[in-house]
């Protein structure tokens, strides 16, 4: 897996091993008397201090058990709110604890650091800490923007492994008014990783800005099982006499040039575009006549076409045409009024998680139904 390289990478490398564990010490709130407040029983925590020496700290007792950490660094956008400092950043975290800590543990700050190297070199052992923190199912989501996003998703893919990528999400920011650049930039970036993407559940959420009458509500999918390409080769499939059908009766007759187009195809290897243009085919091509009565194939016919998924329309066929479990769904298929095979999973849950976040829209309970 291709690395990224830059100056002082090989004094951060390790550098998560060298800092301290520190002891948290804690601090009591007080009352408007002045009386110390009582200890409610919760875990829940706000650490003041360093970010790096924090982490460290609570290696010991939450190593492996977090299951989900949201962090948002600084972007270096080297639009500086204090002038006169090299390591310029927008949300006001130029501070010179990190500068100081560059040049005891990397080097000077002053001489061949780029504000990328000193900012890989904040990051990487930050995020070490972080990985190992994380639980065998959890998830990091890292906010960022243009300026270091794919130096993050290099380091990411080395702390993390690139096979537990999961997704980058963007979320719609629609720009800010004092944004001057020729091009205004409407969006960021939420990159999310897992510590094993194998161990990672995902739940059955759909955005809430979704709207009620779309097909991602319904508690049933279905669509065509044609599916031609150089990905997907043609074959035979034989429909059995009994096969269902969404209407009372139809007869549809076999293909025209079916065998000139089918000697064409074993040539090529797979359906093309060039082959269905030339022949004018529509999918399934049908070897034989096909003809249906009572909602279902009177006799037996022979189609042609690649497919998604052949092996459990073979399977519906092998069980008698009737419904197969699949997973934690039952799946069927039938042919449409126009002779194409659909497929029809029921009692699935409704997912829809998109890649694009627009939390401008907010939330309306009129179009939606959460």
């Amino acid at each position: 897996m291709p690395t990224l390289e830059w100056i002082g990478k090989d004094k951060v490398v390790n550098h998560h091993q060298e800092v301290p564990y520190r002891v948290l010490e804690r601090q009591y709130s007080y009352d408007e008397a002045g009386q110390h407040a009582e200890d409610n029983g919760s875990e829940n925590m706000i650490i003041h201090g360093d970010n790096l020496e924090a982490l460290k700290a609570l290696l010991p007792r939450y190593e492996g058990k977090v299951k989900c950490i949201y962090i948002d660094p600084p972007y270096n956008t080297a639009k500086s709110t204090n002038k006169g400092q090299q390591w310029a950043y927008n949300d006001n975290v130029d501070h010179p604890k990190i500068k100081d800590w560059i040049g005891k543990f990397v080097g000077d700050v002053d001489t061949d650091f780029s504000r990328h190297d000193k900012w890989l070199c904040m990051m990487y052992p930050r995020l070490k800490l972080l990985q190992k923190l994380l639980a065998p199912n959890g998830v990091i989501f890292i906010s960022i923007d243009d300026n270091e996003y794919s130096n993050l998703k290099a380091i990411c893919d080395e702390i993390f492994g690139q096979q537990n990528y999961v997704k980058t999400f963007i979320w719609y920011t629609e720009g800010h008014t004092d944004n001057q650049d020729d091009i205004t930039g409407v969006h960021e970036y939420i990159l999310c990783y897992s510590k094993n993407k194998l161990k990672l559940i995902y739940n059955a959420v759909v955005d809430p800005n979704t709207p009620r009458e779309s097909k991602i509500l319904r508690d049933f999918a279905e669509n065509s099982i044609t599916k031609n390409g150089y990905k997907n080769p043609a074959s035979d499939i034989v429909l059995p006499a009994g096969f269902p059908c969404e209407v009372e009766e139809m007869i549809i007759d076999q293909s025209e040039n079916i065998a000139p187009f089918t000697a064409e195809v074993e040539q090529v290897g797979y359906i093309s575009r060039e082959l269905t243009k030339k022949y004018s085919m529509k999918y399934p091509a049908r070897k034989s006549k096909m003809v249906v009565k009572n909602y279902a194939l009177a006799k037996e016919c022979t189609v042609f076409s690649g497919w998604m998924n052949p092996e459990k329309l073979r399977r519906f066929i092998e069980n008698n045409c009737e419904p197969i479990v699949d997973g934690n769904t039952l799946l069927k298929f039938y042919l449409s009024r126009n002779g194409v095979i659909y497929y029809h999973r029921s009692g699935r849950k409704s997912q829809y998680i998109q890649t694009v976040s627009d939390l401008s829209r907010g939330f309306s309970p009129k179009k939606n139904t959460f």
